[in-house]
């Protein structure tokens, strides 16, 4: 076990070095009480405050790891669960 520890180290110093500068972005709904996106100031969703569990836990551990999480509302309020049939197969086809 002490043989794997260098191997390791030297692994997430490489880890930590490749996170440098990565900016997240994720598009997604509110899902209390982990994510919380409210008090948008546009319609795309990208002005819009974040607050909640994950971005609590994420700002931690974004810091040690030098990269950042954003969370913009999803502009359609969709979840991306179901699929959208349209066209001429969405007129026969319900989902």
């Amino acid at each position: 076990m002490l043989k794997l520890l260098p191997i390791l180290c030297c692994f997430v110093q490489k880890l930590y070095r490749g996170f440098q500068g990565l900016n997240i972005t994720s598009y997604s709904l509110t899902w209390n009480p982990y994510l919380i996106i409210g008090d948008c100031s546009d319609d795309t969703g990208q002005l819009c405050n974040s607050t909640g569990a994950l971005v609590d836990l994420s700002g931690l551990i974004c810091h040690q790891m030098n990269m950042t999480l954003t969370s913009f509302k999803d502009p359609n309020d969709d979840w991306g669960l179901f699929p959208k049939v349209r066209g001429n197969i969405g007129k026969i086809v319900e989902i």
